[in-house]
């Protein structure tokens, strides 16, 4: 099944929000946030799983950043693709550990005594949803001081915006209904279909 966009997402504003769910950890690590003053960036992408992208790479960030670390936060917009980069302060990964950090059910030697109850599957998944959106994502890191997951979207822009709206105009249905059945379908073909209900 073709999957297609379902909706205008201000990212920078869906970052924001999710920080605010981890204020507490946020605040017991003392850690630095950057970036969130970002002017407001819209891009073209399923609502839901694009929330399911942000919070997991939050997630991350929030649990292997150091203590008085900090996470930082890039928004990018070069004609229709946007850039957006999630960073952290810390160990950081090491290249062998970069190689395989998007693979099913693969955790790094940090994560395994860090994340007692997390079984693998989640940067396999934000990389699958991240596909689906004709997007990519890449994984920079440095031993001993950071890491960055840098992800692409397509721009919303007057004239994808305008028939984006049109044709759901035409449908009158829910955005989220619309698209989301041909996302589990082609999370289905990918084998990770009930790992990702699970999951979330």
């Amino acid at each position: 099944t073709q999957f297609k966009m379902s909706g205008l997402q201000a990212i920078c504003s869906e970052s924001t929000a999710y920080v605010f769910t981890f204020e507490q950890r946020i605040e017991d690590k003392h850690l630095d946030i950057r970036g969130l003053e970002a002017d407001r960036v819209m891009v073209l992408a399923d609502v839901d799983l694009i929330h399911q992208v942000v919070y997991n790479l939050i997630d991350n960030a929030v649990k292997f950043v150091n203590d008085g670390g900090y996470i930082e936060f890039s928004y990018d917009v070069q004609d229709d693709l946007t850039y957006i980069g999630v960073k952290n302060s810390g160990a950081g990964l090491s290249k062998e550990e970069v190689a395989h950090v998007f693979d099913r059910f693969y955790k790094t030697d940090k994560s395994r005594s860090m994340d007692k109850t997390g079984v693998g599957l989640g940067l396999s998944i934000v990389r699958t949803v991240i596909n689906m959106h004709s997007g990519e994502i890449i994984v920079r890191s440095v031993e001993g001081e950071y890491c960055e997951f840098q992800f692409t979207l397509k721009t919303a822009n007057a004239r994808n915006s305008q028939n984006l709206l049109k044709n759901e105009k035409e449908k009158n249905r829910p955005q989220a209904v619309q698209y989301i059945p041909s996302c589990r379908y082609q999370l289905q073909d990918a084998g990770i279909w009930s790992d990702w209900w699970s999951y979330r």
